[in-house]
């Protein structure tokens, strides 16, 4: 039987509770981001984004943070600028999002260009999302997301454990309550759907018109193809329905004594009857009709 005798070393070996704990801390976090009005259209709507947290500076405490935010845009208030200089005054703790890298590579496409979507709208329009932590981990405060200054690939957010700065509740005064409903706790993949339908026929220039809408377009008192009986004739159903106006009107006939309509002057070598009286004709005149 060996026996190892304890040295000076051991004191260099944490025990196995406290290895499991730091490869817990630092395990990065990944999580979904639903931001609040990213479409100009309908700025109810919510887009989720799958990111993961990369980089920290400072105590960001990521053991305690929810697996989604709810962010919401502050349109309107254009005070990137003012946040960015009171981050590098007070330096919070900070952490870099990066969209997830996702199995589906169709899904991965749809989430890079979503988060880049929302650097570019938050940069282009000098504006911050909130977000706060909706968790009883953290008396309140959240977190402040803002652009990258050199890539549309990150996005900063600074962090805060207790409350937000004087700069935020006093600039924007946005409600964060209304983003986290009960239903999103539970259901962290529900989102709210507009409340106006969406037709197939929306866009579409023609539209099918119902049966009434023809009893309603004759106003002079004759009934509608749709209502007429059918006992009528369709000379009559025909002649209710067609505009008279007088271009309408047929051609009148070349010939009154033939049955055929009048012809181009390069095509009468193939009509089967003379285009003038004592022409030559190719075919015989047809028999003349019985009479009783």
């Amino acid at each position: 039987m060996v026996f190892r005798l304890p040295t000076h070393l051991d004191n260099l070996i944490p025990p196995p509770s406290t290895q499991a704990h730091s490869a817990s801390a630092a395990r990065p976090w990944r999580g979904t981001l639903t931001v609040r009005g990213m479409r100009p259209s309908d700025l109810a709507s919510n887009q989720e984004i799958r990111v993961t947290a990369v980089e920290t500076d400072g105590d960001s405490d990521v053991r305690r943070w929810p697996s989604q935010f709810f962010a919401q845009l502050a349109h309107g208030r254009p005070i990137l600028k003012e946040v960015r200089a009171w981050i590098h005054q007070h330096a919070p703790p900070i952490s870099t999002f990066m969209p997830d890298r996702l199995p589906d590579p169709d899904t991965n496409v749809v989430n890079l260009t979503t988060f880049r979507s929302l650097s570019r709208l938050l940069f282009e329009h000098q504006i911050v999302a909130i977000a706060g932590w909706g968790t009883d981990n953290f008396p309140g405060g959240g977190i402040i997301i803002i652009p990258a200054e050199h890539s549309s690939a990150l996005l900063v957010a600074a962090l805060f454990f207790s409350q937000f700065p004087d700069i935020i509740t006093t600039r924007l005064n946005i409600p964060l309550s209304p983003i986290m409903t009960q239903s999103q706790q539970h259901n962290p993949y529900t989102q709210p759907m507009s409340s106006t339908p969406i037709s197939p026929y929306a866009s579409g220039s023609r539209q099918i018109p119902s049966p009434t809408s023809y009893r309603r377009s004759h106003h002079d008192g004759s009934l509608s193809p749709i209502e007429q009986p059918i006992s009528r004739s369709r000379q009559e159903q025909y002649r209710s329905s067609i505009p008279r106006e007088p271009t309408a009107l047929p051609a009148p006939m070349a010939q009154p004594h033939s049955a055929w309509p009048a012809v181009r002057d390069d095509d009468r070598q193939y009509s089967p009857y003379p285009a003038h009286p004592g022409g030559h004709s190719r075919y015989p005149p047809p028999p003349p009709p019985r009479t009783g």
